[in-house]
């Protein structure tokens, strides 16, 4: 029986209830707002609820309380229609800026809750004076609610809300809308440039520029760590950026200005519209026989029970949005790549010591084993022979950064030995957006060293980044690696 609980939850305590009270008392209320016997069983303690309600309000206004306690008497406000009116009045106040964040925090999701029109009114009114903590909560909670949508996409219209306050996830979602008329309107402000290919065309420069990896980590702070984690940085939503494979300046563009091109069926995105009206979007996190669970930006998680889902649907889409464009410039991008490249901790080897290479007197650019970032399981520099060994698994590979002063059109080669045992493995060589591909070919034994031709390429000034990794499963060892020489034609 639920009265009981109620009551246990509600019962008098001097000096105001506690706040494992309030927090129980908030969870029954959210069951009880999805069912009407549950409903029925409240009725005839409205007297005591409406008390509690009181008692919840002069806790969460009270300055001098603690903001955990706070927190937990706002998450009873917002909850009932008869207090709407002074709830609302409350929550609005506690959104000013001098409050504690949590409260601010918990003060927004209260408004959420009232779900009506004036509910929305006054977050919108109070927009320009959100920080920007709250501002991606807030517009979470004008796409979570159908009837509170519109209210967001006219006041984008008026200017109340600037275009460039919404951040690449949510624009996405503004340009998904079901409704086709307020679609059209969202995507007049907000839709970015039709083809992923042009926009990769036209960002394709900052693969040549230096970046700076101080810059970078900015920029993955303000464009990226919604999301993403990287050395400690950011939310563990999406992919973990510091297990990829091909971190290649290439293929970072392609990853961050056209996401769908190829999608991990792990993070696509879910559409969830539930049976009170709202709509939830996410990667699906977990699922159990009764409920799903969808997490979005920032780490959030919503929790739908399967008996209020009304529909769920498979975007086709990457949770992370196009658009990004419109939040990096190109010198951005490449300083972003930067961060995204020194994040990667290549694995320390005695003997062995990254450095940016110089061309020589006569512009040869040798990468000599000695100078390579290793990365991968076994790989390893080979002091004794100034090589690099032991290449064994996929996930293996090195790399190097060299700087040109200007243009210069050169032959690629490598300085290697292989037993010819283990021959025939293929390998992936990597200069910006110019590739080779190949097969190692036997030398007689791993101390037989010889070169072999890969390909010519033509590169332009600036700082560059040549990748070697296995093309597929490596049979015995790949190679051993003295140097790769870049010889000016």
């Amino acid at each position: 029986m639920l009265a009981p609980v109620v009551d246990a939850c509600t019962g008098p305590v001097a000096g105001g209830l506690p706040a494992w009270r309030l927090a129980a008392l908030a969870a029954i209320l959210e069951a009880a707002a999805r069912s009407e016997a549950m409903k029925a069983e409240l009725g005839p303690r409205a007297d005591r609820l409406r008390a509690a309600f009181e008692a919840a309000r002069a806790l969460a206004r009270d300055p001098r309380a603690d903001p955990t306690d706070r927190v937990a008497a706002l998450r009873v406000l917002g909850r009932d229609r008869e207090t709407a009116d002074a709830d609302l009045a409350l929550l609005a106040d506690l959104l000013d800026p001098r409050q504690p964040a949590p409260v601010r925090s918990a003060a927004l999701k209260g408004l959420s809750r009232l779900g009506d029109d004036r509910a929305a009114s006054t977050l919108l009114g109070r927009w320009a004076s959100l920080t920007p903590d709250l501002r991606p909560s807030a517009l979470d909670a004008f796409l979570a609610r159908t009837s509170w949508t519109p209210a967001l996409v006219s006041a984008l219209e008026a200017g109340a809300i600037r275009p460039g306050e919404v951040d690449a996830a949510r624009r996405q979602r503004l340009l998904a809308l079901p409704d086709p008329a307020l679609r059209a309107r969202a995507s007049k402000l907000l839709a970015g440039s039709p083809s992923r290919n042009r926009v990769v065309e036209d960002y394709r420069p900052a693969v040549g520029l230096a970046g700076d990896p101080g810059r970078g980590e900015m920029a993955f702070a303000r464009a990226c760590a919604g999301c993403h984690k990287v050395g400690g940085r950011g939310h563990a939503v999406g992919p973990d950026l510091e297990a990829l494979t091909d971190t290649s300046p290439e293929a970072l563009l392609v990853a961050i200005l056209d996401p769908n091109r190829e999608v991990d069926a792990r993070y696509l995105s879910y559409t969830a519209a539930s049976a009170d009206g709202r709509v939830f979007s996410g990667l699906i996190a977990s699922e159990t026989a009764n409920a799903i669970t969808l997490k979005r930006q920032d780490d959030q998680a919503d929790i739908i029970l399967r008996a209020d889902l009304e529909d769920l649907k498979n975007s086709g889409q990457s949770l992370m949005p196009e658009g990004l464009e419109r939040d990096l410039k190109a010198a951005d991008l490449a300083d972003l790549i930067a961060f995204l490249n020194a994040s990667k901790r290549a694995r320390v080897v005695p003997g062995n010591h990254p450095e940016t290479v110089e061309p020589d007197a006569s512009g040869v650019v040798r990468l000599a084993a000695s100078t390579a970032s290793i990365f991968g399981e076994t790989l390893t520099f080979e002091a004794p022979f100034g090589n690099l060994g032991d290449w064994r698994v996929a996930a293996d590979h090195a790399s190097w950064t060299f700087r040109l002063d200007r243009p210069a059109r050169f032959t690629l080669s490598m300085d290697y030995a292989c037993a010819d045992e283990s021959s025939g493995n293929a390998y992936l060589i990597r200069v910006g957006d110019q590739t080779a591909r190949g097969v190692v070919g036997g030398t007689g034994s791993w101390s037989d060293y010889r070169p072999l031709f890969v390909r010519e390429l033509a590169l332009p000034a600036g700082t560059h980044r040549l990748e070697i990794r296995p093309d597929r499963p490596i049979r015995g060892a790949l190679l051993d690696l003295r140097a790769v020489v870049l010889t000016p034609r």
